[in-house]
């Protein structure tokens, strides 16, 4: 009886050592699961973090082969703003001749600003400065450029000594196109009412111009609608106020300048003589009459 008990007490310790021994196999294997589970997610983390890092830094590389590649291109700003239009048109054939990705243009632009122009876009947001379109605008805005900059400056551009006729008709080619943009100009309609509108804007008094102008700062308008709002301005003046007869008596630029050719000394003989030699054929033609 002793033997049996003994017996199967020492069948009852083995079992138990058996399951200590299964339950301490599936600890062992249940951690080393684990551990292979955590390291195949670092794994992966680790990949996720290499594979941004490079896309984070391509831009980077790229940014840095591109200004090596257009250092020797690329020109300063140029210190007269009317000179801007011309300078981004150059700028962007620059840019698509070397296939410059648009998300990097604004950045390689930055460091060719002068100092001013970059104090200025310190106001605009991170997105905005990355964004070639947004910044030009901005700097376009800024220096205040008009319609009447553009065409002064294409009605007063002369060749550079160093310049060919071919890179100069180029100059006042852009110059213009900017001009017709800055007027909304498409079509020929639109161009040959903006020939009569500054043909207007030439003989109005300083006044009655500065308030057609003024209208005209917001919105473009006909020639006719600036004749409208001149006539109106002129109309509203008391008749016997000083501005009046100033607007009546006004002569543009161009006809004192006319004037004053004429009464040059070699003017006045020459109108002299033209006015003799005319008095002389009509005596004689007269004379010729009286002994027919």
């Amino acid at each position: 009886m002793q033997k049996e008990q003994a017996a199967a007490q020492l069948a009852q310790q083995q079992h138990e050592r058996e399951m200590k021994d299964k339950d301490l196999e599936m600890r062992r294997m249940e951690a080393a699961a684990n551990e292979k589970l955590k390291r195949e997610e670092f794994d992966v983390k680790r990949l996720k973090i290499t594979e941004q890092t490079k896309r984070d830094q391509q831009p980077i590389v790229m940014l840095k082969r591109f200004a090596e590649a257009l250092k020797g291109v690329m020109h300063p700003q140029p210190a007269d703003p009317c000179g801007l239009p011309l300078y981004f048109d150059n700028l962007e054939r620059v840019y698509k001749q070397f296939g410059v990705p648009t998300e990097l243009q604004a950045s390689l632009l930055i460091p060719y600003l002068n100092t001013r122009t970059q104090s200025m876009i310190t106001r605009l947001s991170a997105g905005d400065l990355e964004n070639y379109a947004k910044l030009k605008d901005f700097i376009l805005a800024q220096h205040k450029l008009s319609s009447k900059d553009y065409r002064q400056r294409f009605t007063q551009a002369m060749r550079n000594p160093n310049e060919t006729n071919v890179a100069y008709v180029s100059r006042l080619s852009t110059m213009q196109d900017y001009w017709l943009r800055s007027k909304e100009v498409t079509t020929f309609e639109g161009l040959r009412d903006l020939h009569v509108l500054e043909k207007l804007h030439d003989t109005l008094h300083p006044v009655v111009l500065r308030h057609v102008l003024t209208v005209e700062a917001n919105k473009n308008v006909t020639a006719m609608r600036a004749a409208q709002i001149a006539d109106i301005c002129e109309g509203n003046l008391p008749n016997d106020s000083r501005l009046r007869c100033q607007i009546e008596h006004f002569e543009p630029d161009y006809t004192r300048q006319s004037k004053a050719e004429n009464m040059r000394p070699r003017n006045i003989q020459r109108i002299f003589w033209i006015k003799v030699t005319t008095k002389t054929i009509y005596l004689q033609n007269k004379k010729k009459k009286v002994f027919t």
